[in-house]
């Protein structure tokens, strides 16, 4: 939620341009086993290339209505162009430099973005995700409760 929780926080929306359809959402300290278990546990990994499909197969609306749910007020997602995400995430860079969000990432999450509103997205896989781990995966709702604060409101 690095990329979406300044607009949370500030303006109850999630904004982005995935589009309306279903992303493997993964948790980024469950991305952050997948490498370690990669150098620690290579057997359990098919060959040299992995893209972990995440642990919950949700479309943006639904991550907006967990948000809502979990935090008590309305947030709301409005899809963007590619090019307006960017620079969304450029400022938020800018904003806070050495931050999580850089502005190269922001050229290359909103081309993946984009390139997924077009092409759609690998179904996630819960299972896959915990094998590779060894645990299960944190799912959006408890990473929501338990970092309340990334998201409470500025107004």
């Amino acid at each position: 939620m690095a990329l979406h929780g300044d607009s949370i926080k500030r303006e109850d929306r999630l904004r982005n341009c995935f589009g309306d359809g279903p992303v493997g959402w993964i948790n980024g300290g469950d991305a952050a086993e997948v490498a370690v278990a990669a150098l620690l546990h290579p057997e359990r990994f098919n060959g040299p290339v992995c893209y972990p499909t995440g642990s919950e197969w949700l479309n943006h609306h639904d991550i907006a209505e967990i948000l809502t749910e979990e935090l008590g007020r309305r947030v709301e997602f409005r899809p963007v162009s590619r090019s307006e995400w960017r620079q969304e995430l450029i400022d938020l860079a800018e904003a806070n430099p050495g931050g999580v969000v850089n502005t190269a990432m922001a050229g290359h999450i909103s081309n993946v973005g984009e390139a997924v509103a077009a092409r759609g997205a690998p179904p996630a896989d819960s299972a896959a995700l915990s094998a590779l781990i060894g645990r299960a995966p944190v799912l959006l709702r408890d990473f929501i409760r338990d970092n309340r604060l990334i998201f409470e409101s500025t107004q």
